[in-house]
């Protein structure tokens, strides 16, 4: 006989977020793994805000969804939160921008935990795919014709900001069965690895919304790929300059630790995406991104 965590596992292995939280309280699981999870990350989140019940529904959806993920979330919030709370520089800096722009910390903390919350409503099979970025182009160069491999190429030595999967199909790397699988979830296999993957950080957004958390919503969900000057969503001023903190973060953790498809990278290459990221790219505004890599090497120096 399965136990109460497997069952509950095995409910969110797949489906969307509303589903799974349904299919816990209907099997009268949900309180059992809360009650688990709390006790299990409190170290974890004895920083963060005394959570409300919904807060608790999404946290414990996302950890029976994907362990890995959450741990990504918590470090990501983890890292915010020592960054702000510091009486370092950068500590007086974001508490003054925040303050400022009339956000409160625990708006960023908990867009920084639940930023990821949209990925328990993609399939594993996306969200871990294994794919590098030199077996996509390998993919490109055996389905594409010599001319069309020519032109992926140059658009990405073109653009830094694009990878491989950003514009190769997905759907060079599935059976016609799994094709037709994700078809039938309502899921396009024949679009980029990298359209699908960038579709959680707006269901994020809208979990967040749906529970009235309508600041860590804009926050969360316009922390990917969006320039300071130029709204790919609607978001407040405030809640847009926020999502740099976020964005920062999600960069750091996720760099120097291992993905799927790469291995976990240094110190120094962090940094150097972060200065890229402000100055080349214009994701993250200068003053913060400078402070930041400051503040890592008076850590460790």
């Amino acid at each position: 006989m399965l136990s109460d965590e497997a069952r509950a596992r095995t409910i969110c292995d797949h489906g969307t977020y509303n589903l799974m939280l349904s299919q816990l309280y209907k099997e009268g699981l949900y309180e059992s793994q809360r009650n688990r999870i709390a006790d299990s990350y409190k170290e974890e989140l004895r920083a963060a805000h005394p959570f409300s019940p919904y807060e608790w529904e999404m946290f414990t959806v996302l950890e029976l969804y994907d362990t890995m993920t959450l741990r990504h979330s918590l470090r990501v919030f983890a890292l915010i939160a020592e960054k702000i709370e510091s009486k370092r520089p950068l500590g007086y800096f974001l508490r003054s921008y925040l303050a400022k722009e009339s956000i409160s910390k625990d708006d960023v903390y908990r867009a920084a935990l639940f930023h990821d919350i949209g990925k328990t409503s993609l399939p594993k099979e996306i969200l871990h795919d294994e794919t590098s970025d030199k077996d996509w182009l390998l993919l490109a160069k055996v389905f594409l014709t010599a001319r069309q491999y020519e032109a992926v190429c140059e658009l990405l030595g073109k653009h830094s900001k694009l990878r491989a999967k950003d514009i190769i199909p997905f759907s060079y790397t599935l059976t016609k069965e799994s094709i037709e699988s994700f078809q039938r979830m309502g899921i396009d296999p024949y679009q980029p690895l990298g359209t699908l993957l960038a579709e959680h950080a707006g269901i994020s957004g809208e979990i967040l919304r749906s529970y009235h958390f309508s600041t860590s919503a804009e926050i969360a969900e316009n922390h990917h790929n969006t320039p300071l000057h130029k709204h790919l969503r609607k978001a407040s001023i405030s809640s847009f300059r926020a999502c740099s903190i976020l964005r920062v973060a999600d960069i750091f953790d996720a760099i120097l630790h291992r993905r799927s498809y790469k291995r976990a990278s240094t110190h120094i290459r962090a940094l150097e995406e972060i200065e890229s990221e402000a100055t080349v790219h214009g994701f993250i505004e200068n003053k913060l991104a400078h402070l930041w890599i400051a503040d890592e090497l008076s850590i460790k120096t």
